[in-house]
């Protein structure tokens, strides 16, 4: 995400998601929209539930995030839908502090690349969350 400083127009690139400090006139920011912004007291209370897919057999730690947060984290994903690894997603996950890299990369390997469709068999899933896939047994998360 690019971005500049209200105050003193100096770029930035990142994927901050609380406010960032201008590092030429030292202001404090935060750049997203009000929809997509999260503090530290809303991450303090997300609860982290263990999940494992039974189509590759992962299991990973899922951190039930607030519903706009999840979206930005599949719009990432949807970003570029033809990566194995969408790094922008990633990195996205990893700023939350919530799960290690390791789960980040597994998180977005299972969020649906397309709404509603099977992220590994591609077949529709009848509904959003996390959801397994009737055909192929895939843990989605269609968010």
């Amino acid at each position: 995400m690019k971005f500049n400083c209200p105050n003193c127009g100096q770029p930035f690139d990142g994927l901050a998601v609380q406010d960032v400090e201008c590092p030429t006139c030292h202001c404090k920011f935060n750049p997203r929209p009000p929809h997509q912004r999260v503090s530290m007291a809303d991450l303090k209370q997300v609860r982290i539930v263990d999940v494992t897919c039974a189509q590759c057999g992962q299991s990973f730690s899922l951190p039930e995030l607030p519903h706009n947060l999840n979206a930005l984290v599949a719009e990432s994903v949807r970003s570029d839908p033809e990566a194995r690894w969408p790094v922008e997603a990633i990195d996205l996950l990893r700023s939350f502090g919530l799960v290690g890299l390791r789960g980040c990369m597994v998180i977005a390997e299972h969020v649906t690349r397309s709404a509603g469709v099977c992220h590994c068999c591609h077949t529709p899933i009848p509904s959003s969350g996390s959801v397994v896939c009737g055909s192929c047994r895939a843990l989605n998360l269609d968010w």
